[in-house]
């Protein structure tokens, strides 16, 4: 199975929640268009290894309580069929007609964060990622997604 967009998320301002959508429109220059983290450096879009999703889900239930990231991260692309833990700062991937670059891989973890008092590895060091855009285009789910050398 060649790795592919499961899902796409927007979000408009601050305090509007993420909406799910069909596609997304990516500009080298701003990120996503109309999204609410555009124009930051390095983290213009987020993403998550949709393999994860359920494991993410059930950590109150594990656990009893909540990571910060768990809880309120929102990726805006859900990814199938690429393993995380492969991802480098400056892999390049090629989605739909745009190109991203990987800034970073995993997310940071917050002394504070219920999970990590607990000892718990939180998923989030392994299943998210951040990028910016390197070419613009449009991506769509069902985009097969590609590594590029």
């Amino acid at each position: 199975m060649n790795p592919k967009i499961e899902m796409l998320c927007i979000k408009y301002d601050k305090k509007s929640r993420p909406e799910n959508v069909e596609k997304l429109q990516l500009c080298d220059k701003t990120g996503i268009i109309g999204d609410y983290h555009s124009q930051q450096k390095g983290s213009q879009l987020t993403l998550f290894q949709g393999e994860c999703m359920e494991e993410r889900r059930i950590i109150p239930e594990k656990y009893g309580v909540d990571g910060f990231c768990t809880k309120k991260f929102t990726a805006n692309i859900v990814t199938r069929g690429i393993d995380f833990r492969m991802l480098r700062e400056g892999t390049r991937l090629a989605i739909g007609d745009a190109e991203i670059e990987i800034t970073k891989a995993g997310k940071n973890c917050y002394e504070e964060c219920p999970l990590r008092k607990l000892f718990v590895e939180c998923i989030m060091l392994r299943a998210c990622a951040f990028a910016r855009v390197v070419k613009s285009g449009y991506i769509k789910i069902g985009d097969e997604i590609s590594f590029v050398d």
